[in-house]
């Protein structure tokens, strides 16, 4: 009797890690305000690292504008620090244009509403915390 109790416990504490283990996963919630017009739509990236921040999203979405509005849902988001990045491809093209490949020609917008002083927005102002419940992010042009 005592062997079959220590295996069931030992069976029990094995399991323990792998639920350890297992990682919640939540959803990002971005809502866009104050588009100029409906036109076009809202072409959004999430970044998960400083490196990648404004270059190579980690995942990417679009969204419907209307009545000046868009927002879309980044769903089964491992815990992690991340930041968004926005514009509004007015054109309908799926690409920012630039001018002089530098300065956007259609509005940008990034988490926590980040500054662009001097050049794009920092990570460390667009950057936020995704832990165990959804996230939402209000983002205003």
């Amino acid at each position: 009797m005592i062997r079959f109790v220590l295996l069931l416990v030992l069976f029990l504490i094995s399991k323990l890690p792998l639920k350890a283990q297992e990682t919640e996963k939540v959803n990002i919630v971005v809502k866009i305000t104050n588009f100029k017009n409906d036109e076009g739509k809202a072409m959004v990236a999430l970044y998960n690292t400083e490196e990648a921040f404004l270059k190579v999203p980690f995942r990417g979405m679009t969204g419907k504008i209307d009545k000046d509005t868009s927002t879309v849902t980044f769903k089964n988001v491992e815990a992690g620090v991340y930041a968004i990045g926005v514009f509004h491809d007015e054109d309908d093209d799926n690409k920012l244009d630039m001018f002089m490949g530098m300065i956007p020609k259609e509005p940008v917008a990034c988490s926590n509403n980040a500054p662009a002083k001097f050049g794009p927005p920092k990570w460390k102002d667009a950057k936020f915390v995704v832990a165990t419940k959804d996230i939402y992010q209000q983002i205003s042009f």
